[in-house]
């Protein structure tokens, strides 16, 4: 179940993602199932979660598989192109 949160950073708006873990605008959410390693950005975009990579944006519920790395604030790094 998701619940609402106003600190910080945080969008003040949440979604349980996978096993009750909280998912908010800027988490950096990673794919390394595969080459090369995708990094993707959540955001709120039109009423709804998506999450963003190479320019493409998907709607969070579609990656599934995916774990959380960071944030854009605390982890800059890990969106920098290598």
């Amino acid at each position: 179940e998701a619940r609402c949160k106003t600190v910080g950073g945080e969008m003040g708006y949440s979604k349980c993602y996978k096993n009750g873990t909280e998912i908010y605008e800027g988490d950096i959410l990673i794919d390394d199932t595969g080459e090369p390693i995708e990094y993707w950005v959540v955001k709120f975009s039109d009423g709804g979660f998506v999450g963003e990579c190479a320019g493409v944006a998907e709607p969070l519920f579609e990656l599934t598989n995916l774990e959380i790395a960071g944030n854009i604030h605390k982890n800059p790094e890990l969106l920098e192109e290598k």
